[in-house]
């Protein structure tokens, strides 16, 4: 997420500032404090896309989290660096082009790492979004109980007509033999009947439900994890419903569909 911009920042910054110390100083290699003063510039400059996207889209209490979590990759990388380059300096002592080669290969190491463990950090906390506007592509917030009152309401019409609720139930798009559009919910087709399911994603939520209307049995899952770790939900839906979920996601996720209705 950061080392694009970083990059690009990186290159604009050094393409201005070594002609400079050129011209300063009678030759290209940067000195220390330069060399600093270039990665903090890079740093602070590779933020201000990210900031003005975030303020413009209302949501800056998660821009100021996003530069948070930047300074701590920063911080970290920059005391791996140090520190790895002051082991390789006491290892390899007059061996400068040794050093040289170990430094830059320890730095990339550490920068590859932190972007891994980054990765891998579930559930990691965000602030809560600004109401958006309605919209058919996705804009429902609902509780828990809302949305199993919304599954039974399918399994058990008491207030949409029973041919209303027919038609929200029955194939209207086929996805794969064993999977097929509603109108409205997502449908897989087993052994043990049809199952109404949808998901639901946003930047600090996910959620997940799933109802078998011939025996009410059902679930309906609501996490506040990020949008980098979605499996949350669908996990404690496996557990819940004792069966594996997760291929319904995959499928329904995927993007290589031979649309077709339903003979």
């Amino acid at each position: 997420m950061f080392l694009l911009p970083l990059l690009l920042a990186l290159l604009l910054i050094a393409v201005v500032a070594l002609p400079v110390n050129r011209l300063l100083t009678g030759h290209w290699r940067p000195g220390r404090r330069l060399t600093y003063g270039i990665l903090v510039a890079a740093f602070l400059l590779s933020l201000v896309p990210g900031l003005l996207f975030f303020v413009t889209s209302g949501m800056l209490a998660f821009g100021w989290l996003v530069v948070l979590w930047a300074l701590l990759l920063a911080v970290a990388f920059a005391l791996a660096a140090l520190a790895g380059r002051a082991l390789i300096s006491r290892l390899l002592p007059g061996r400068r082009v040794a050093r040289a080669v170990l430094t830059a290969g320890w730095c990339l190491l550490a920068l590859v790492g932190l972007l891994f463990l980054s990765a891998r950090i579930p559930n990691l906390p965000v602030p809560k979004g600004p109401p958006p506007r309605a919209d058919a592509a996705g804009s429902l917030r609902a509780t828990a109980s809302d949305l199993a009152t919304f599954l039974i309401e399918l399994s058990d019409p008491r207030y949409l007509s029973p041919e209303t609720a027919a038609q929200m139930r029955a194939s209207q798009v086929e996805l794969a033999p064993d999977l097929s559009w509603g109108l409205g919910p997502g449908i897989q087709h087993s052994g043990q009947g049809d199952a109404l399911w949808q998901w639901g994603q946003h930047l600090h939520a996910q959620s997940v439900m799933i109802v078998y209307p011939e025996s009410g049995f059902g679930v309906v899952v609501c996490t506040n994890n990020d949008l980098l770790n979605p499996e949350v939900a669908v996990e404690i839906a496996h557990r819940a419903l004792g069966g594996k979920i997760e291929p319904i996601m995959r499928q329904a996720t995927g993007l290589a569909y031979n649309y077709r209705l339903p003979e």
